[in-house]
């Protein structure tokens, strides 16, 4: 099993692959008086530090494109966030326009039935009045005896909203 003969030391006969770069092949120098063994082994050896290299470069190969893709992701998702940041800018801005706008739009329309409010209010308070003053005419004219025609609550009315309407154009 186990090769009883003596060995000579490698390193007096052998020189082993140098590498100087990874663009360059391995050189070998055998010396005079290496058996063919020794040939051989140098032989498997080269060949696997060059499959070594091989695979070393084709890694290399892979995580540049790796990396190349990665960042062109980077790259497209920044673009993304760019473009849906300025979008959202955008609907922001807008939002806030319309807000504004419906502020002052609500705030006009609240102003305008206030207005009509207080309007209504004091069509009421003249109306009451004139019919306060129809009723006091009347009870006087009573008192005086005189015949008059009774008007109806309705025409009353009519008559002061037409009084109150032509005082409104004439104010405004």
């Amino acid at each position: 099993m186990w090769d009883d003969s003596i060995q000579e030391s490698l390193t007096d006969t052998y020189v082993g692959p140098t590498v100087q770069s990874k663009d360059t092949t391995l050189t070998t120098e055998v010396p005079a008086g290496t058996t063919e063994k020794d040939e051989d082994q140098v032989m498997l050896l080269q060949e696997k530090v060059e499959s070594i290299q091989k695979q070393l470069e084709e890694e290399k190969e892979l995580h540049e494109k790796e990396k190349e893709y990665h960042v062109q992701a980077v790259k497209e998702y920044e673009e993304r966030i760019a473009s849906l940041t300025e979008q959202l800018e955008k609907v922001t801005g807008d939002l806030k326009h319309k807000t504004e706008q419906y502020e002052e739009l609500r705030s006009e329309l609240q102003s305008e039935i206030q207005k009509i409010k207080n309007e209504s209010e004091t069509f009421q308070k003249q109306r009451k009045a004139l019919i306060l003053e129809n009723k006091r005419l009347k009870s006087l004219i009573k008192d005086h005896n005189v015949p008059v025609e009774q008007k109806e609550e309705t025409e009353i009315l009519q008559e002061t909203q037409t009084v109150h309407t032509c005082t409104y154009i004439s104010k405004g």
